[in-house]
């Protein structure tokens, strides 16, 4: 799994609270609400200004997707145009979700 650009990056759920980064190595993560996320790829993001990348509440899941081919779309329509992609508000689930315009 690589690392794209430096706010983003694609990982993999595989249990709660459990992931695998960009760089193959297992992590725990939380998020701000607490909840463990569904197993799957995600795209993650930090605000610019968070200069340490933990897996922390600071961290966005996008996702999940079923395959890694899916979150990489996802994560070039991301870059392209904020007038192509609106991210919603984080749902019930606490994860947040990508509506094609």
């Amino acid at each position: 799994m690589d690392a794209d650009y430096d706010i983003f990056e694609i990982v993999y759920v595989i249990c709660e609270h459990w992931l695998i980064e960009a760089e193959s190595y297992q992590r725990r993560y939380y998020n701000s609400n607490g909840q463990p996320l569904l197993p799957g790829y995600y795209v993650v993001n930090w605000p610019e200004h968070i200069r340490i990348r933990l897996f922390n509440e600071h961290a966005e899941f996008y996702g999940p997707f079923k395959r890694r081919s899916e979150a990489q779309a996802a994560l070039g329509l991301m870059f392209k145009s904020v007038d192509q992609l609106r991210l919603v508000n984080r749902h019930h689930d606490g994860q947040y979700h990508l509506n094609y315009l």
